[in-house]
């Protein structure tokens, strides 16, 4: 194996690394803009749909399918919490935090392990009626740009795209050391050796 093989598989290897890095840190960085598009509102709750009873053969409502594993489909409840922004305008169902998708509902869990347990379902019902006491109250929401409403907001760290950004100027000097040293071993190679 010649020098300009070992140039070129490592030229192959900075690349195939910095253009991995580079797509991931601009996601993260994308992630990161985001912090800048979320405001605080007040938001007053005008509407909670929870579950009422447990799920049976008459009533299902507030109630959705959830995976409990291989093989195993069960109920899980969920909820809608609506706000009024400011007081003002229609209810706006919420979304429960703005690092999850939305599924449809303010809250729900589409994994329910050992959910065909009924003691694990009655004990999900039970906590999930603790958002009542949200009805007809004022509170901070958080609303971005899309018109989204969410009930809580987790900032997106720095931290990652500011590492992952410094990875990629390594590589980036990485291939530049390596394209000079390819160029020092041109230099001091004699002219009627090179031309062979």
């Amino acid at each position: 194996m010649t020098k300009t093989d070992g140039r070129n598989i490592g030229y192959a290897c900075c690349a195939i690394i910095g253009f991995v890095i580079s797509i991931i840190s601009i996601i993260c960085w994308v992630e990161y803009a985001s912090n800048f598009e979320i405001s605080e509102v007040q938001c007053y709750v005008n509407k909670v749909d929870i579950p009422q009873s447990l799920p049976n053969n008459t009533y299902e409502h507030m109630w959705e399918k959830c995976n409990c594993g291989k093989y195993c489909k069960a109920k899980t409840p969920v909820a809608d919490i609506y706000v009024q922004l400011n007081g003002e305008g229609e209810s706006i169902r919420t979304k429960y935090i703005n690092k999850e998708k939305d599924n449809g509902y303010t809250i729900y869990d589409d994994k329910c392990p050992d959910g065909e347990n009924i003691v694990n379902t009655i004990n999900r019902f039970d906590e999930i009626q603790k958002y009542k006491v949200y009805l007809n109250t004022t509170r901070t929401c958080y609303e971005d740009n899309n018109g989204s409403v969410y009930l809580f907001y987790q900032e997106y760290d720095i931290i990652l795209p500011a590492i992952l950004t410094g990875i990629l100027m390594f590589v980036i000097m990485c291939l530049f050391i390596i394209y000079c040293s390819g160029d020092e071993t041109k230099k001091n190679t004699p002219e009627f050796l090179s031309n062979i």
